[in-house]
């Protein structure tokens, strides 16, 4: 099931994107987002930009192909999902201590309050949830 799907509360404001396979489409989906979510407080737009960030990447570098992300702001919580049609599921793994990759799941894993990825044809959708109940994220 996915998050979207358990998730409750009114839906005060959302953004959806269809970004190409390139690393530029990382940075418009991180400033996309940040500007959403703008108005919460400054931890929390630094956690939800670290993990679109991490999401975004991770869609480009391994899938080949474009991919969608969508951010959805609930009264109480903040929904960051991205659609790619790629068959791989992300997974913890264990760099190398001087290795420049292979820590992404993990950090997202760290940062947000919850995530996981719901699996569907084709591909996969890449989630992670935060909460905001001490801030409005409007």
């Amino acid at each position: 099931m996915s998050p979207s799907q358990t998730l409750h509360g009114a839906v005060l404001s959302a953004i959806e994107l269809h970004l190409p396979r390139d690393p530029a489409a990382v940075a418009a989906a991180r400033h996309c987002v940040a500007g959403l979510v703008g108005y919460a407080a400054e931890d929390l737009v630094d956690r939800v930009t670290l993990v679109v960030s991490e999401l975004a990447t991770n869609a480009v570098v391994h899938t080949g192909a474009a991919f969608r992300i969508r951010a959805t702001c609930h009264v109480g919580h903040l929904l960051v999902e991205v659609d790619d049609v790629g068959s791989g599921v992300p997974h913890r793994s264990q760099p190398e201590e001087l290795a420049l990759t292979g820590r992404g799941v993990g950090l997202v894993e760290a940062i947000a309050d919850r995530c996981g990825t719901t699996l569907h044809e084709p591909g996969k959708t890449v989630w992670a949830a935060f909460d905001a109940t001490d801030t409005p994220v409007v």
